[in-house]
């Protein structure tokens, strides 16, 4: 009998240790990245804005659904190869210079995506990536702490949309010549 209250008491207490640790976490977080790519900002906003073509160039992308399309936007869900599926949609877009995108379906976690480029010369675009994450669960919140990373996932989508600029830069070079 002892050894079950043991039992009880520890899980307790290890409950009770996450909820604490969880209540001094931050409710919402903002990481931001920021890359130069070789490429114009009219470039990189096609390659950006063309969901369904992003498993080309995505590593852990499997598919991507377009639910639906209207004037402001688009509702989409990824597919990665490992997890499950991820529905977003349009929340802005200014062509060129401003795009921003929220994960949906989720009351967990909240997620919003900015970014913005600029024109820094003829052939560089300067793209800064910004990702807020509201988690209000203390629970979930210690969890996306220790597993969710937005930081290294926007660093893996700029090396992979910085690749895909320099891919398309060079076949628009080539057809030109």
């Amino acid at each position: 009998m002892s050894v079950l209250i043991t039992i009880h008491v520890i899980l307790i207490s290890f409950v009770l240790v996450v909820f604490l640790v969880g209540l001094f976490l931050p409710n919402r977080k903002a990481v931001r990245r920021t890359a130069e790519l070789h490429a114009l900002p009219e470039e990189i906003w096609a390659i950006m804005t063309n969901h369904e073509q992003q498993p080309r160039w995505r590593r852990g992308l499997k598919k991507v659904e377009i639910r639906e399309r209207t004037p402001e936007g688009e509702v989409w869900t990824e597919y990665p190869t490992a997890g499950p599926a991820v529905t977003y949609r349009t929340r802005e877009t200014n062509p060129n210079l401003r795009y921003e995108l929220e994960m949906t379906g989720t009351k967990a976690m909240r997620t919003h995506r900015v970014l913005e480029l600029e024109k820094k010369s003829i052939d560089v675009t300067r793209l800064d990536v910004t990702e807020y994450v509201d988690v209000k669960n203390p629970f979930i919140r210690v969890v996306a702490y220790l597993q969710f990373d937005p930081g290294s996932a926007i660093e893996q989508y700029l090396d992979e949309l910085s690749a895909e600029a320099a891919r398309v830069s060079a076949k628009l070079e080539s057809q030109t010549s």
